[in-house]
């Protein structure tokens, strides 16, 4: 069994804890050279992601996301690299519904 290590697991929750940081700051600087409020537009997405059917639209909208990273990920670990994923996503569940609508 692996020793736990704390650097790593630093390491690895301090990118998207800085991805996070940087870019509620651009918005913010963004918001605030338009003349607009950057606190209204995050109270706004808070109050909305506690009803029931914007967190299932959030959910169903990640999960392409996860789906995709996933064969990103599978495609890294063949040493493939892959940036396409998501149209290719996009295409297949297109040629689904075609083929779906030709055979009902």
């Amino acid at each position: 069994m692996k020793k736990f290590d704390k650097e790593r697991v630093l390491l690895a929750v301090a990118g998207p804890v800085i991805a996070l940081v940087a870019a509620i700051a651009l918005t913010s600087v963004v918001l605030l050279a338009s003349g607009k409020s950057p606190f209204e537009p995050y109270s706004l997405m808070l109050q909305q992601a506690t009803y029931s059917d914007v967190q299932v639209l959030i959910i169903n909208q990640a999960s392409l996301y996860y789906l995709a990273a996933l064969a990103v990920a599978i495609g890294f670990r063949m040493n493939l690299f892959n940036i396409g994923v998501d149209g290719q996503y996009r295409l297949a569940a297109m040629m689904t519904a075609v083929v779906g609508t030709h055979i009902a």
